[in-house]
């Protein structure tokens, strides 16, 4: 991949023209990186494709010179998907972490069980379930991180 050591931000990604980024179509990120897409779309050096797996393949295959996804999925995707691993891993945005959560298809939830479901989530979150799922997968420092913490009890 030819991302330089020089490229140490989205606006120095950005000015390097012949570089592309990869991208799962209908994926919002944060509002930072959203506007880094938009624009690099606009620019027309974007691929999209229809999923995170067919983005890690495209990535290893040489499509596209970076992606955007949560740092704590990638090795485990890329080992799962039996993929080297990507030579930098990077947060380029300047803002705070972002929210992520749950997408429920109106067709399958109804309000009253969307808000349940929130229910459950915030209990899991509130008795440490999740963090101790994640710590599964993570380091504990990387599960401490990866964990939403709600307002309330940010430290």
């Amino acid at each position: 991949h030819r991302v330089g050591p020089e490229v140490n931000s989205a606006a120095a990604f950005v000015a390097q023209p012949q570089l592309r980024l990869g991208g799962v179509r209908s994926y919002s990120y944060s509002p930072f990186y959203d506007a880094t897409v938009a624009e690099l779309n606009r620019l027309g050096r974007v691929d999209f494709t229809g999923s995170s797996v067919s983005m890690f393949r495209m990535f290893d295959a040489g499509r596209f010179d970076a992606f955007i996804a949560s740092q704590f999925i990638v090795a485990h995707q890329f080992k799962l998907l039996k993929l080297k691993p990507p030579p930098r891993i990077e947060n380029w945005d300047p803002g705070s972490a972002s929210e992520s959560g749950l997408v429920m298809s109106r067709k399958n939830f109804s309000p009253a069980r969307a808000r349940r479901w929130q229910a459950l989530m915030e209990a899991m979150l509130a008795d440490g379930t999740v963090l101790r799922i994640v710590s599964q997968y993570l380091s504990p420092q990387e599960a401490a991180k990866a964990v939403f913490k709600p307002p309330a009890t940010r430290k």
